[in-house]
């Protein structure tokens, strides 16, 4: 009975990943095809600033964060690789709010926003990094490196890409690559 509950929450957890995922890629497409897909010298942020298309784009980064944060809850405790269980929870929890702030306190709330992106953009790395840092002697090496390769390269590739736009929204497009690239690789470990 406990197994079919726990495969029954796989599967559901999986589920959502996959549907906030693609979910997300069908709004960031309906975006940048009403807005003429201009991307080069905005930031994704514009989207959310009102309207039916900001609606739209803050619910579906909301929608994002709640999926990673479930996801992430979601893979610390089925893990037995993971040690200081407690550090991480916190520490992932913190960067899904992050990103829930910066859907739910759109472009107009100012410096609220632009605070909560920024530590989302610059903390998500960061975190995914110490943890698989901190978990260098009990992880798989395969989970290990992959975990250091995504978090150095969800840093490195954006800022290496914003002195050639104008605007961030090339940058924070490729690191929420990685972000769904990270979060696809725990749904389905």
């Amino acid at each position: 009975m406990i197994l079919m509950r726990e495969n029954l929450v796989n599967i559901i957890r999986k589920s959502q990943t996959v549907i906030a995922i693609i979910l997300f890629f069908a709004v960031f497409s309906f975006c940048w095809w009403k807005t003429g897909f201009y991307l080069s010298n905005i930031q994704l942020s514009i989207w959310g600033k009102s309207g039916l298309l900001g609606y739209l784009w803050n619910t579906i980064i909301c929608t994002l964060a709640i999926s990673t944060w479930i996801n992430s809850i979601f893979y610390i405790k089925k893990s037995n690789r993971i040690k200081l269980k407690w550090l991480s929870y916190i520490m992932f929890s913190f960067v899904s709010l992050a990103l829930f702030a910066t859907g739910f306190f759109n472009l107009n709330w100012g410096m609220v926003h632009i605070f909560s992106a920024w530590v989302y953009f610059f903390v998500y790395p960061l975190v995914i990094f110490i943890h698989s840092h901190l978990n260098r002697k009990t992880l798989h090496y395969k989970d290990w490196k992959e975990g250091i390769s995504i978090s150095i390269s969800m840093i490195v590739l954006p800022i290496l890409s914003v002195g050639l736009f104008y605007g961030l929204a090339i940058p924070e497009t490729i690191h929420i690559i990685f972000v769904i690239i990270w979060n696809l690789k725990i749904a389905f470990k």
